[in-house]
């Protein structure tokens, strides 16, 4: 038993003042002023501090710091059973007791006042008609939706990882939900929920889950380490009893649509769900018929999503978009956590253009594009969109829908520039009232990671979600510029061409960079061309998003839109030749492309049909 017994709360009047310094030991405090605490230990008699004491109140008396906010964790190492964990926050304690303002009611009372005008300017921003004078102010429908921004158990994602280092790029999109009407399972596969023993449950046709049986898809069971044996050979066999258990009786082969067939064991190291923890699980691996994605796909999302996530638009769209492409893959997986199971379907893609290996990104090159340190998601799954679930559409929920984007390269990178928000905490809930990327960890190094919110958005379009890495700079200010630099809005700076890119494949290919190089080195050049632009792009921008991704969807009119190109990309060559350097000289040969165009588009159809009339 310990016992410390304090004789004076007026802690600030020993710790304070030209005497004492923060920094100074505690140890040196205490024998200063020897009747302010004394010590006991296992009912012995009260002493004054012996020298373990005086170290670990020392030691957590200097621990607080006002130089880092950041989490740090201490270990220390004793001979023997002792109260140190109590002891170094009795240090903590005292070291905060020092401050003047520790028993200021006043203080504290400005606090509970600010916070009210925090609350109250939450539900101004909401839009929740808030009547201080109403008791009920505050918890009405529309407020539960801010202060609870996760109260939905759904959430969808959609993940991109660039990695430099292999030259691969991975994109997938999904869904994790605690609900079981989210994502319904059968009852034998519901009652993993209540063994302990298990970890996880994944289903799987990823390529090489059974690396000597590249041709099959896999079933993963993970099972806890601990009780399962003193020996190999004892922790597989009861390994075995367990997930046999679990697919081979009952109706857990029939849920399965297949006969798992037993591949593989073996003992690996665990992360946890949340990233915090390590642990020992012993792996089961059974290999079934491999089904192609896309038909799997429409197997699972009929059988096991609910039809509210089906009807509901958002990245289900996306994510049946990516279970068409060659090679792609699903994953369900159950989670075990510590009072409810996890649930999570993920269909997912790797390409690579530089990797023969790989299937290829698209028909230009992206790789090319991330080179120069141009990120933008949207450009693996070829929309100029996203939106999210109509679930989410009327509540607060800006953490249901995330866009996640992981780069790996073997250089220091560093975020350059955004083309939206940024977000750089995530305190409170006023950081993600509006949309913008945001970045968890240090926006520099050899991994980064980055992470679009909607805020109260319900959907984003392409151009937004651009930003830049570079290599790394002592500088880490992050640009932040509006969506027309660089990103394809209207404006004047630069715009994508969307349907040329549809049409081509990719912002890199020759015909759309030529078009890019004819305005912005010759057509913005001058003031009629930049004014004749301003107004271009209100009409282009109106209905060239909606020809795009009809582009993207439709083969054959793609290639229609290719040939009706060609005469436009022609006849722009001319300006290639011509010396414009006045206002005049712009203003002629503008007028003369016009009218070549209308002649080509307009005028000599109408004349070879009046033709053809007259010769019939």
């Amino acid at each position: 038993m310990l016992e410390v017994e304090l004789h004076n709360t007026n802690f600030h009047n020993y710790f304070t003042g030209n005497t004492i310094k923060d920094t100074q030991l505690l140890s040196s405090a205490c024998k200063k002023f020897s009747d302010m605490a004394i010590f006991s230990d296992s009912s012995e008699e009260f002493s004054q501090f012996p020298d373990w004491v005086n170290f670990l109140l020392s030691f957590g008396y200097r621990w607080p710091t006002k130089k880092t906010m950041s989490r740090r964790i201490a270990l220390i190492s004793m001979p023997c059973d002792s109260p140190a964990a109590g002891l170094v926050s009795l240090g903590a304690l005292i070291s905060d007791l020092k401050n003047q303002n520790t028993n200021e009611n006043d203080g504290h009372y400005e606090s509970i006042l600010r916070y009210a005008k925090q609350y109250l300017l939450y539900c101004k921003d909401c839009q929740m008609r808030c009547n201080p004078k109403d008791k009920n102010c505050g918890y009405t429908h529309e407020a539960k939706g801010w202060l609870i921004p996760e109260q939905h158990p759904l959430q969808e994602q959609l993940q991109v990882i660039i990695d430099r280092t292999t030259l691969k790029n991975k994109i997938s999109v999904g869904w994790l939900s605690t609900d079981p009407n989210d994502i319904r399972l059968t009852r034998d596969l519901e009652a993993i929920s209540s063994n302990p023993q298990i970890v996880s449950f994944t289903i799987t046709n990823e390529f090489a889950c059974a690396p000597t049986q590249i041709e099959k898809a896999c079933v993963i069971i993970e099972v806890a380490r601990e009780g399962l044996g003193d020996n190999i050979t004892e922790i597989l066999k009861n390994t075995r009893e367990i997930t046999d258990n679990i697919l081979l009786s009952g109706e857990g082969d029939t849920v399965l649509f297949f006969q798992p067939k037993f591949y593989s064991n073996t003992i690996e190291e665990k992360i946890s769900f949340d990233g915090l923890e390590k642990s020992l699980v012993s792996r089961a691996v059974y290999t079934i018929t491999k089904t192609p994605t896309d038909k799997i796909f429409s197997i699972l999302s009929n059988t096991i999503l609910s039809e509210n996530i089906r009807t509901s638009g958002g990245f289900y769209d996306n994510a049946e978009k990516l279970s068409k492409y060659t090679f792609s893959e699903y994953t369900l997986s159950l989670i075990l956590l510590e009072n409810k199971m996890l649930r999570t379907l993920h269909i997912s893609w790797t390409c690579s253009n530089e990797l023969r290996v790989l299937i290829a990104c698209d028909e230009g090159n992206i790789d090319e594009q991330i080179a120069r340190g141009n990120i933008n998601p949207l450009d693996f799954i070829h929309v100029e969109n996203i939106s999210r679930s109509k679930i989410f559409a009327d509540q607060f929920l800006p953490l249901n829908s995330v866009i996640h984007v992981l780069i790996y390269s073997e250089e220091d990178l560093q975020v350059k520039s955004v083309n939206s928000n940024l977000i750089t905490t995530l305190d409170k809930l006023g950081d993600i009232q509006e949309s913008g990327w945001f970045f968890p960890e240090d926006r520099t190094g050899q991994a980064i990671d980055a992470r679009y919110i909607f805020g109260k958005e319900l959907s984003v379009s392409k151009n937004s979600l651009g930003f830049s890495i570079g290599p790394y700079e002592s500088s880490t200010v992050i640009e932040i510029k509006a969506p027309n630099e660089g990103d394809g809005l209207p404006g004047l700076e630069s715009g994508g061409c969307l349907i040329a890119t549809a049409a081509f494949g990719s912002e890199l290919a020759p015909q759309v960079q030529f078009l890019r190089e004819i305005r912005d080195n010759t057509v913005l050049q001058t003031e009629s061309g930049s004014a004749f632009m301003t107004g271009f792009n209100q009409f282009y921008y109106s209905f060239s998003p909606i020809v795009a991704d009809y582009e993207m969807e439709n083969p054959v009119f793609r290639e229609a839109v290719k040939l009706t190109l060609t005469p436009l990309l022609t006849s722009l060559t001319l300006l290639q030749y011509a010396d414009i350097d006045s206002e005049s000289e712009m203003l002629g040969y503008g007028i003369s492309i016009i009218l070549l165009n209308i002649g080509m588009y307009f005028v000599a159809p109408a004349i070879l049909i009046m033709s053809i009339k007259k010769r019939i």
